[in-house]
């Protein structure tokens, strides 16, 4: 499924576009668990009567993460063929599975998401210690586009190098950032049930979605190494758990396939 050509791009460019990789029904069965965690989240934060958990803000943008742990069958998709092949043809004979969440932007300014490494959310808000990249596969779940607010890319050629930056929290955009200058990025204008993979070292933002309609993610992240937190390494960092799911070049896990 990963060609030498995207593999060689993944690591010199940090990231690379697999346009309209999912089947109709399994992207369909994905946009339903995406709307149930909505859901969930949304009358979990109402019940609290908070409009602001994190990063979620009520109404405009949700980052659902860990919702596996509420509907077991999401590992179908997140241990299956699809990602076992893209994981393992960007990361190696080994792989575990880092963190998982759908992230949903409603019609606001403060949709819009700033430049950031992954791996700065980790390092600089999580407590993570340093560590070598993981893989974030970013899963469209609808048409994205820049009036939508879907995501821009800095190469590694364009800015780090593919290494990490210091990452700050911004009070008016209520998140970390990692970059503040002038420079665009190359926008992922993607067909739902396009993943784009990108290194967790990659800068990435999203931009305001500006149209009437939720615009659906759903984040997966696996990583090579374990890595754990500065004041205890010996205790893994993995928001998902890290569940060991290649090893050896073999599946830990197989479930039940999702019908195509």
């Amino acid at each position: 499924m990963i060609t030498e050509d995207q593999r060689f791009q993944f690591q010199q460019q940090g990231y690379v576009v697999l346009e309209k990789i999912l089947s109709e029904s399994v992207l369909g069965w994905l946009q339903g668990r995406c709307d149930e965690a909505v859901d969930w989240k949304a009358s979990g934060m109402r019940s609290l009567g908070i409009e602001e958990e994190g990063i979620n803000l009520l109404g405009k943008r949700y980052f659902v993460s860990g919702f596996r742990q509420q509907n077991a069958e999401l590992d179908r998709f997140l241990f299956g063929d699809v990602m076992a092949e893209i994981s393992r043809g960007l990361l190696g004979e080994t792989v575990y599975l880092h963190n998982e969440q759908f992230v949903v932007k409603g019609q606001d300014q403060r949709s819009r998401f700033a430049w950031h490494q992954d791996s700065g959310y980790s390092v600089y808000r999580g407590g993570a210690e340093l560590h070598q990249p993981y893989l974030t596969c970013w899963i469209a779940l609808d048409d994205m586009s820049a009036q939508n607010g879907t995501i821009s890319v800095l190469s590694f050629n364009e800015f780090g190098e593919g290494k990490l930056v210091e990452h700050w929290w911004d009070e008016d955009e209520a998140a970390m950032v990692g970059y503040s200058g002038e420079k665009s990025g190359s926008l992922m204008a993607v067909p739902a049930g396009s993943i784009v993979c990108f290194s967790s070292f990659t800068m990435h933002r999203s931009g305001m979605n500006q149209t009437e309609r939720l615009r659906r993610s759903y984040i997966v992240q696996y990583a090579s190494t374990a890595f754990g937190f500065q004041n205890d390494p010996q205790r893994r960092y993995a928001p998902s758990g890290g569940v060991d799911f290649i090893k050896a070049n073999e599946r830990m896990i197989q479930p039940e396939p999702l019908p195509n």
